[in-house]
């Protein structure tokens, strides 16, 4: 025996250099290819994968071909790629115009309002008399004193109110014009949203176009006016890339990232100050997050832990309010039913050799996560956040019950910029971190199916203010109102009686369009104030008494 332990001794000393050689090997080549993705996903050529851009096409075909070429299975039978649909607003169509006798207005010189109706218009209108039944031809300096000194929001109530009140006397249509100055123009807002809906066009002229077109022709006794006016909703299509790991286990991880980013920023989520707009290749943001992905795709694929099944998915319409793994969590129910615990890989490239800190939130989802977090020794700093839900997408996961973690890097002065580039990554940082989440994976997959647990939920409905209804709004909604995607047991708005799925209309006096006319309406309360909430529920319309604590 004693001679035997000593032959596997020399084996284990003879076998150690070629071990650690080979290591080295598989993390120089682990390296190379987390940068040849990022490289990839960043560069000019998708041109900051917008959803549903062709950028965005080519970057989830590009995931749906590693995949394959790692020898994941499609999730979908045979397809990598699953597309979705969503409203993100209104816009304007192609053939919207309006004409000023034979001169033809761009869309920066007029803009028809959010309430306005569709349809053409082919009208002399009166300068000096608005006749009952004709076009109202309106200066805005008429309208009202508190409208001139109205943030925009605010003005735009004040223009409904003036419309609702010159159709109920018999305007056929409005055409609003600015004979103020320019800080008063109006551009089209794709998100704005009126309590009514007119059938007949409202239209808005700004101060240029006024000056140019409509002030030398105030003393004639018409003017021609031509439009035609079409609003649509502002339909796009995302798509999600997924992958499946079949160990026959009778529980699934699942490890997602984000790949869509900003385009040139036309979505007005762009920090970047300059005029001229400049592509977003979201290097970090979230490039870093799929190449992880992949990379521990291709490891779980090699040597796999097999008390688990790996779900491996990556999302678009993260940046637009986490559309795309919002989507996913409701198209794809049946897949979710085995789900033991989802990882979540948002901004993993800038890792701070010096500070050697991450964020690893959504610890407090399971109690198995900070033990066996602490017990494999991580070389970083970890900086615990407990909360389920936070602004990437586990969040769409911890919505239906399932522990998340979410590894994180940190903010940095290229975020939502267009300096967001794959020179500035880190990337032997980042495969550290790829082969510690990997190695996390193992421990786990040591236990049994994990415990959900509910976390403490942050004020996502009331950042900022003294109260809260206690809620998660569904910002990927775009009807009228705030749809609340879940309730926190124990607060204001579940003691009211209000359910996950109520469409919140109004708030006290309020009425409630979207989260900005809901983030003001909470401003106006206090602890201890009562006041009434209107929701919808199906299409009932419930009344509720809420006491703010």
């Amino acid at each position: 025996m004693k001679y035997l332990s000593l032959i596997a001794f020399a084996i284990v000393i003879t076998a150690s250099p070629i071990v650690a050689k080979n290591n080295k090997k598989n993390t120089a080549k682990r390296v190379a290819q987390i940068k040849t993705d990022i490289e990839f996903l960043a560069s000019d050529k998708l041109e900051g994968r917008r959803t549903g851009s062709m950028g965005e096409k080519i970057a989830a075909q590009y995931i749906a071909d590693r995949m394959k070429a790692i020898g994941i299975t499609p999730l979908w039978k045979e397809n990598y790629l699953q597309t979705y649909k969503v409203v993100t607003g209104k816009q304007l169509s192609d053939n919207t115009i309006l004409a000023i006798f034979t001169d033809t207005l761009g869309t920066k010189q007029f803009v028809p309002m959010p309430f306005s109706g569709n349809g053409q218009m082919s009208e002399l209108v009166l300068p000096k008399v608005n006749e009952q039944g004709s076009f109202a031809l309106v200066p805005i300096s008429t309208v009202t004193k508190k409208l001139l000194s109205s943030p925009h929001d605010e003005a735009l109530a004040e223009y409904e109110k003036k419309t609702t009140e010159l159709i109920e006397n018999g305007a056929k249509g409005i055409i609003y014009y600015n004979d103020i100055d320019a800080e008063h123009d109006y551009a089209f807002d794709p998100k704005a949203k009126s309590s009514q809906s007119f059938s007949q066009i409202v239209v808005f002229v700004n101060y240029e176009a006024v000056q140019k077109y409509i002030q030398p022709k105030l003393k004639a006794d018409w003017i021609d006016f031509y439009g035609n006016i079409q609003i649509e909703d502002n339909i796009r299509e995302g798509r999600n890339v997924g992958g499946f790991i079949d160990n026959g286990s009778p529980t699934t991880v699942i490890i997602g990232a984000h790949f869509d980013h900003l385009g040139y920023g036309e979505d007005h989520n762009s920090l970047f100050a300059g005029k001229e707009p400049q592509i977003h290749n979201g290097a970090d943001d979230n490039a870093s997050g799929v190449a992880a992905m992949l990379t521990l795709a291709e490891m779980l694929k090699t040597k796999p832990f097999k008390n688990n099944n790996y779900m491996l998915l990556s999302f678009s319409g993260e940046e637009l309010g986490l559309y795309g793994s919002k989507k996913f969590t409701e198209m794809n129910s049946e897949l979710l039913e085995k789900a033991n615990y989802m990882v979540n890989i948002d901004m993993l490239g800038r890792y701070d050799e010096t500070k050697k800190s991450i964020t690893v939130g959504g610890v407090g989802t399971s109690p198995s996560f900070v033990p066996i977090i602490e017990k494999s020794k991580p070389f970083f700093t970890p900086k615990y956040d407990s909360a389920g839900i936070g602004p990437s997408d586990h969040t769409s996961f911890y919505m239906k019950n399932i522990p998340v973690l979410f590894f994180f890097t940190g903010l940095h002065s290229d975020y939502h910029k267009p300096s967001d580039d794959a020179d500035k990554i880190n990337f032997v940082g980042e495969e550290k971190l790829v082969s510690y989440i990997y190695k996390l994976i193992g421990e786990l997959n040591k236990k049994d199916k994990l415990a959900f647990t509910k976390t403490r939920e942050k004020k996502m409905d009331g950042v900022g203010f003294k109260v809260t209804l206690g809620i998660m709004p569904d910002y990927t909604f775009s009807g009228n109102g705030v749809r609340a995607d879940g309730i926190t047991d124990g607060k204001v708005g579940s003691k009211a009686g209000m359910k996950a799925g109520d469409i919140i209309t109004q708030l006290g006096d309020y009425k409630i369009l979207d989260m900005q006319s809901y983030m003001v309406a909470l401003s106006k309360f206090k602890k201890g104030d009562a006041t009434k909430v209107k929701v919808l529920r199906a299409k009932e319309e419930l009344e509720m008494n809420v006491v703010f604590e």
